[in-house]
């Protein structure tokens, strides 16, 4: 079941959702507006010709993309960098949850996520964006701006080992920055 506003505002009064920083005005009709936080980092590349196989992604090495004095974040056409939130989310055992694109950022022709938009029940820190211009345009994104919504799901029971388990290789719980790929 996709939690409607009012079942979110619940679960974030009652501490079963965590968002913070939390603005209650973020709260849309079936999500939670999130902002874009100050971390970012690219893949090291070599003009294109660097090969890896993404099967051993962590031998990637990443660069700290850095940031106007105004506080905004240059996105070239074409490219692919890692952002972050600037919230820190927190789930229970038995809600999961999906981060999408606001609709104006994807029609400037930015995505957040390739592939990474789940949230497993359980998880616990700042979440990663897979930032990617599309356009053939230099685009501008600033820092606190609102760049994706995330909506929750309520599970049947709660996850028997929910992210994080000792018995799991939760590789990014607990990250409050950027991180590159981890396996």
């Amino acid at each position: 079941m996709l939690l409607p506003d009012w079942l979110i505002e619940q679960y974030i009064e009652e501490g079963q959702i965590k968002i913070d920083p939390y603005d209650l005005l973020c709260v849309q009709p079936a999500s939670y507006d999130v902002h874009l936080g100050r971390g970012t980092i690219k893949p090291t590349t070599d003009s294109g010709t660097t090969r890896y196989f993404p099967r051993r992604i962590k031998e990637l090495e990443y660069f700290e993309v850095p940031w106007q004095l105004d506080g905004s974040l240059l996105l070239p056409p074409k490219s692919f960098m890692l952002g972050q939130l600037q919230e820190h989310i927190t789930l229970p055992a038995d809600l999961a949850a999906k981060l999408e694109g606001k609709s104006t950022i994807g029609r400037a022709g930015i995505t957040v996520h390739v592939t990474a938009g789940w949230v497993d029940p359980g998880w616990d820190g700042v979440l990663t964006l897979e930032l990617c211009n599309l356009s053939e345009n230099w685009l501008i994104l600033d820092e606190d701006q609102k760049i994706a919504q995330i909506s929750f799901y309520m599970m049947a029971a709660p996850a028997k080992r929910p992210y994080g388990h000792r018995d799991l290789n939760s590789h990014y719980q607990g990250d409050t920055t950027v991180q590159g790929a981890k396996t």
